[in-house]
Formats: structure tokens, sequence, C-alpha cells
């Protein structure tokens, strides 16, 4: 996947689309959580890796961070860029599953 999907405002469809379809692929492995968590958290990232594409979120740009349980009950984090976490968002929705 092209870094470029995530930095910047998506001009068509197609960089929004392939989001989503990885968004999807990973609710469908379990690699990310299949709701969306009540709270989320926004700041400044740190270069962590994204939950979604895998990128670093850089030093001073806004990360998204989910804690969600997991299937062991211990609470899982999860980050993201914010056209990730819109995109892992919108796959959370049960119309897109099916």
């Amino acid at each position: 996947m092209d870094n470029e999907l995530h930095t910047g405002p998506f001009h068509d469809g197609s960089a929004r689309n392939q989001l989503l379809d990885l968004a999807l692929t990973r609710l469908g492995n379990g690699s990310l959580p299949r709701t969306a968590a009540p709270r989320i958290y926004a700041g400044p990232a740190h270069d962590e890796s994204c939950s979604l594409c895998g990128f670093p979120i850089r030093t001073g740009e806004i990360g998204y961070e989910v804690n969600s349980p997991s299937q062991g009950g211990a609470v899982q984090e999860y980050c993201f860029h914010i056209f990730c976490f819109h995109a892992w968002r919108e796959a959370c929705e049960p119309r897109l599953r099916t």
C-alpha cells in the first residue's frame, strides 16, 4: 500500500476504497476489532505503527488511539492515522460486513 494514501486529502475515491477494503480484510481475519470502541483518544503521535496500514504515524501528526478488549479479556491498543481510523470505523458498520 502506498504511504500517500493516508497522508493527504483523498482527491478521488480510490484511496478511500483501498483503505476500506484493507479494513474489511483485517476485520475478517480478526486483526482489528469488529466494533467501534465507545471511547477514542486523539493526540500527537510518536512514530507508532498504524494498526490498519502499518505505516508509522509520524511524530507531530495526530494519531487516534482505540482500546478494545481482546478475546482473552486483556485490553488491546490500536493506533490509526486519521484516514485509516475513518476507514476502520466505516468498515465496522454491519451493512458492509456480509
